[in-house]
């Protein structure tokens, strides 16, 4: 009798799960990811997936706010840290859809240094800058009397990057010096390590000032901008008869329009209403002009 053998083969798939269609970058660039609707993960997976795409361990996203829009959608902004101290201009936002993730944005690194040593004192980094922001005072500034001091002694630890480029990060002091009748406040930047000024953002201007954009599409940008009642604004007037970027408010009366502001001028607007792209019209618009 013979037998006649019908071979059966088993195919044996082993499934490496990605969600989006974009690898997550922590490179400290701007992205866009989104997810397939019918690969839509639950919000509870957010750090499951960041994990599994280059997020070490010592790095964390921290949810700093939650958004509901008219479309019953929720938007949940998070500020990445590292050894518990944030970074400066990392941030993400996650978009969902009862509970699940359409989209998320933001800017990521996981590239800080491995050890970083408090060697300076609060106290002595205070003093060095407070007279960083006292040299650069001009004179009518130094003239002012009294010079009143309202800074906050207390520092906070930020990792932050020279030039905001978002490359090359060390362990800071934050200080906010406010030299309220000289009209002078900068957040200044100490070296935790060195004692030295690493980095300072102006928190009052008086003209037209450079600031940074933290685009969608292109990147870390510096775009001009204007100071108006203690924040900034998406105008400047030295190109032509003045680049002025506004918030239609998904609307279309123009006279509605409101401006786009940021506390200091450091533009990493991520958020529920998609005020990023704003910072690509202003920079794309401004390019265009010198071109």
């Amino acid at each position: 009798m013979y037998f006649k053998y019908t071979p059966i083969f088993l195919l044996l798939f082993i499934f490496s799960f990605s969600f989006a269609s974009q690898p997550i970058r922590f490179d400290g660039t701007s992205q866009l990811i989104s997810f397939n609707q019918t690969e839509q993960p639950p919000i509870e997976n957010l750090s499951m997936i960041l994990k599994e795409s280059g997020l070490p361990e010592n790095y964390s996203l921290i949810l700093i706010g939650k958004e509901n829009d008219l479309l019953g959608m929720m938007h949940l902004r998070y500020q990445e840290t590292y050894k518990g101290n944030q970074i400066e201009g990392c941030s993400w936002v996650v978009h969902t859809l009862n509970g699940k993730i359409q989209s998320m944005n933001g800017v990521l690194h996981n590239k800080l240094p491995v050890n970083s040593s408090i060697i300076i004192s609060a106290s002595s980094a205070y003093s060095t800058a407070f007279q960083f922001v006292i040299n650069a005072l001009n004179e009518t500034q130094r003239n002012s009397t009294p010079l009143i001091n309202i800074s906050s002694v207390t520092p906070e630890l930020f990792w932050t990057s020279e030039n905001n480029e978002l490359q090359n990060f060390r362990l800071c002091y934050r200080f906010d010096i406010f030299l309220r009748d000289a009209q002078a406040r900068k957040y200044v930047f100490i070296d935790v390590e060195t004692g030295k000024i690493f980095n300072s953002h102006e928190r009052i201007q008086h003209t037209s000032t450079t600031g940074t954009a933290i685009t969608a599409y292109s990147g870390t940008q510096s775009i001009t901008t204007d100071s108006n009642a203690g924040s900034f604004r998406l105008r400047e007037t030295g190109r032509g008869n003045g680049v002025e970027t506004y918030n239609m408010n998904n609307g279309t009366n123009y006279g509605a329009a409101t401006d786009f502001n940021d506390a200091d001028n450091t533009w990493n607007n991520v958020n529920a209403a998609k005020d990023q792209y704003a910072t690509d019209a202003h920079w794309g618009t401004e390019k265009t002009y010198d071109y």
